[in-house]
């Protein structure tokens, strides 16, 4: 039978990690509505570009969404690297021993820009 002490140890890191995980999940939130206002302005920039027939501008656009497309990749890997790398393993639990865990995300990153127009790499500080 637990102790008293060994579930409130139990409670208290839990509490922990569901405070980690909130903070993980608010970066890539943050992450996410970065690159969805990129977007948009990148699309406005050739939109309006391509309304006043204007070479200069529609090259300065598309260079905006290759510069965009390469954070967003950037970001990606970052990302899915991330998740791999703190995702613990399943382990068994309960009674039978047949239970598994799910794994959590221990990431963590901004939503910064690079100062190029596209986001920068979750948890970079340079791109």
């Amino acid at each position: 039978m637990a102790k008293l002490s060994d579930v409130s140890q139990e409670i208290t890191t839990l509490q922990a990690s569901v405070a980690k995980q909130n903070t993980v999940i608010g970066s890539a939130v943050t992450l996410l509505n970065g690159i969805s206002g990129q977007l948009a302005t990148a699309n406005q920039q050739l939109a309006d570009a391509l309304a006043n027939q204007d070479p200069v501008a529609i090259q300065a656009a598309f260079d905006n969404l290759t510069a965009l497309q390469q954070g967003i990749d950037g970001n990606s890997s970052t990302l899915a690297n991330a998740v791999a790398a703190n995702t613990p393993a399943s382990t068994g639990s309960g009674s039978s021993g047949s239970g598994s865990s799910g794994g959590n995300s221990g990431s963590s990153g901004s939503g910064s820009s690079a100062g190029n127009g596209a986001p920068a790499p979750v948890g970079s500080q340079t791109s």
